[in-house]
């Protein structure tokens, strides 16, 4: 038998956010001092707590439980033997199954540990790893009513919450006050058919989710979005709950991310289910509800916000300067083929930007910096040999915006086809999940298709002078930059970069090559029969084109081009 010591531990946990707002903390915590005081015991300075926790869902033993924590001290020899620890009942330590929730009491006990069980109106009860035969069959009870009760609970919840959801797919039925956080539900909602959607905008805050989309176009990172919200002064949609209670005051990224992803944004709900799956978390319950909550932003716009934001983390682009870097994600090592960095070395005349291989820090790579203007001259050139029209032609624009949604659409199908094979694997035998996969793999095919098909539209639009090209294109602006950059990375540009100069890639195939030489960007032009490689600077090439386009049309206003009509 195990020795007693004098120090007490208490264990409190209550399963929901609402019950926060009560009486349970207050409660457990003032029947233990009691318990203390009355027998003698000492407080332990750590105490346990688990706020709006799940025991059914055992949600207070995983990693970052309290209950898990204090198994952990227990373990480890922290929490010394003889210790005791007080909870109010034992549906406290959980709700689990009872082998599961008895598998939790007995390692407690058989560590050395007491247990006591403070009672609701039925009294103390104690319990040891000497207790014998009929306070374990107690405990046994306890544990089967608990998980039974909890059970019935979950099931009539869910019974509900599914009609609720059939409701909503029927007639969209509101599924009570729950909404997206700029939305709120109507007052006096009679249909969907007399009244439109159960649910309203929140003006203030429907304008921030507009521009938070707004941003994300734009190339912003969602760490910048976050800083210019807070700077504009927009306070976060929970600015009243918890996050006044966590002591937070503004917008963060994740909150950013979790309105960038929710596509309740144009409308659309998914009913979600976790009955039939084994790690509890929820599926989609039967096909997205179109048109559920008003549209803040258009199917459009969101697509086109994730593959903006797609661009970003398919290029790896962290952190932002205030002017956007446009050779963020595309510029190479020519030796090592590590991405290039900026690094600031002072202010001009003396100091300048260079774009610096990130291997040269570490002293892995010797390849030598490049001058920030310089790379900037010849990134301006680049544009003109490729399919960036977009960036300057109205005519493009709709076309560039539409493939930008379709590739934004094409990356969430793509996503949603990976996690559906994945869970096809888990449960190979399920016919649920094999037609969901051909569904999917049905629509990316489609997407696939429409992609490659606007690409083709977009790469017919007529074009126009460089001059002209030249004199609109825009890599002064924040958002200018941002569009150029993510346009090259659409469009699978790398750009290699060393002592030989700019060894423009597309898709892994070269196809021109760059250099700054006395003072000026321009192209290094094949050399034929031994001779060097000619350079053209990008300066003459206008003119040259112009003058191109010129001597062709004198050519075509010829009536005959100076062929003797019915000679050959």
């Amino acid at each position: 038998m195990t020795a007693q010591n004098n120090l007490a531990y208490s264990y409190v946990r209550w399963s929901s956010a609402e019950q926060s707002k009560g009486d349970s903390h207050r409660r457990q915590l003032a029947k233990f001092e009691d318990y203390c005081t009355r027998k003698g015991l000492t407080p332990a300075a750590d105490s346990f707590i688990d706020k709006g926790r799940s025991g059914y869902k055992q949600e207070h033993l995983n990693d970052t439980g309290e209950l898990r924590r204090f198994l952990n001290l227990v373990e480890d020899g922290t929490i010394a033997a003889g210790s005791t620890l007080i909870v109010e009942d034992l549906d406290r330590l959980g709700r689990q199954e009872v082998v599961a929730a008895l598998g939790v009491f007995t390692m407690i006990l058989t560590a050395g540990i007491r247990i006591v069980t403070l009672g609701d109106g039925e009294g103390e009860r104690e319990y040891t790893a000497d207790s014998g035969t009929i306070p374990l069959l107690i405990s046994l009870l306890e544990m089967s009513r608990a998980h039974g009760e909890s059970k019935r609970k979950s099931e009539l919840v869910s019974a509900a919450f599914a009609n609720k959801q059939h409701a909503a797919r029927l007639y969209k039925a509101p599924m009570g006050n729950i909404a997206p956080l700029w939305l709120s539900l109507k007052h006096g909602w009679r249909s969907y058919e007399a009244d439109g959607s159960a649910y309203e905008e929140i003006p203030a805050r429907a304008a921030v989710v507009r521009l938070i989309f707004q941003w994300a176009i734009d190339g912003y990172g969602k760490d910048v979005i976050a800083r210019k919200l807070n700077d504009e002064g927009h306070l976060p949609f929970k600015a009243n709950t918890k996050w006044k209670e966590k002591g937070l005051k503004g917008w963060g990224s994740s909150s950013v991310d979790k309105v960038l992803k929710n596509r309740a944004v144009f409308g659309e709900y998914q009913p979600t289910t976790r009955k039939g799956t084994r790690d509890g978390k929820r599926m989609a319950a039967g096909d997205a509800i179109s048109g559920y909550f008003p549209a803040t932003v258009s199917v459009e716009t969101f697509y086109e916000a994730q593959a903006a934001i797609d661009g970003r983390r398919t290029a790896r682009a962290t952190r932002q300067s205030p002017k956007f870097n446009v050779w963020g994600g595309i510029a190479k090592c020519e030796k090592c083929g590590n991405a290039l960095h900026l690094v600031n070395k002072g202010i001009a005349p003396k100091g300048s930007t260079y774009l610096r291989c990130s291997n040269s820090r570490k002293g892995v790579c010797k390849a030598r910096a490049v001058r920030l203007d310089q790379a900037e001259a010849v990134f301006r050139g680049m544009l003109l040999r490729l399919d960036t029209l977009a960036l300057v032609k109205d005519s493009s624009a709709n076309v560039e915006k539409s493939l930008r949604a379709a590739e934004g659409e094409l990356v969430g199908a793509e996503k949603t086809l990976a996690d559906l094979a994945e869970r096809l694997m888990e449960n190979a035998s399920s016919k649920t999940f094999a037609t969901a996969v051909r569904t999917a793999e049905g629509r990316v095919s489609a997407l696939q298709s429409r992609v490659e098909s606007l690409k083709a539209e977009l790469a017919s639009e007529n074009s126009i002078g460089w001059t002209e090209f030249l004199s609109r294109l825009d890599l002064v602006s924040y958002e200018g930059r941002a569009k150029a950059n993510a346009l090259c990375k659409r469009l699978g540009v790398v750009v290699m970069i060393g002592a030989s100069g700019y060894g423009v890639t597309k898709n892994g195939k070269p196809i021109f090559s760059m250099d700054f030489r006395e003072g000026e960007a321009g192209y290094v032009m094949p050399a034929f029969g031994g001779a060097l490689p000619a350079f053209l600077a990008v300066s003459d090439v206008p003119s040259d084109a112009e003058r191109e386009d010129a001597d062709q049309a004198r050519y075509a206003s010829l009536e005959d081009e100076g062929q003797a009509t019915g000679e050959y």
